[in-house]
């Protein structure tokens, strides 16, 4: 999982320019070599590379992207599969089987990350003047949640399974694909 570079700063998602600059700088002041009775070069250096993306507009959107993205989560197992972008109101999960394991069905553990409200500050992002360290002031939380699915003996290439998640009253798509030798 890539660093949170909000979290690095000490900011919350939606900080504006001016605030990400007075942080960084505050931030470097504490570890810059130059100043700092207690430097810390990696630090410095994980701080500049937190400055220059979320400074740049461009940047920090691409990189808001790409947080969404991973909070969204892979699926891991023994086979492979991919968890996708949001098709209606589920996501989909694409699995695929060998034509062994097609034919005679088996029982999938899926790992699906989760995004639910931060416990330690409600979902609001703060406690008291300062960003929740838990969630890096985004409000919400990563809860991997796993569960297992049937799938059914004979399935074939491209079926579409449509699945209940335990415990969170909603549903994913499971599309199968099966490998041919």
């Amino acid at each position: 999982m890539k660093e949170d570079f909000y979290q690095i700063l000490g900011i919350p998602r939606d900080a504006n320019e001016e605030a990400i600059r007075r942080a960084y700088r505050k931030a470097v002041h504490r570890v810059h070599p130059d100043v700092s009775e207690t430097p810390d070069v990696e630090r410095l250096l994980k701080l500049q590379e937190a400055y220059e993306t979320l400074s740049d507009p461009e940047k920090r959107k691409d990189y808001d992207r790409s947080l969404k993205q991973e909070a969204r989560g892979h699926v891991s197992s023994s086979w492979e599969a991919r968890v996708g972008p949001p098709r209606a109101t589920s996501p989909w999960i694409e699995v695929i089987l060998s034509p062994w394991e097609a034919i005679n069905g088996l029982r999938i553990p899926l790992h699906l990350p989760l995004e639910i409200p931060c416990r330690r500050c409600g979902g609001v992002g703060w406690r008291g003047l300062f960003p929740c360290l838990d969630c890096g002031g985004s409000g919400a939380a990563i809860q991997h949640l796993t569960f297992f699915i049937q799938i059914p003996p004979g399935i074939q290439d491209g079926a579409r399974l449509h699945i209940r998640v335990p415990n969170f009253g909603t549903r994913i798509w499971v599309l199968v694909r099966v490998q041919h030798p």
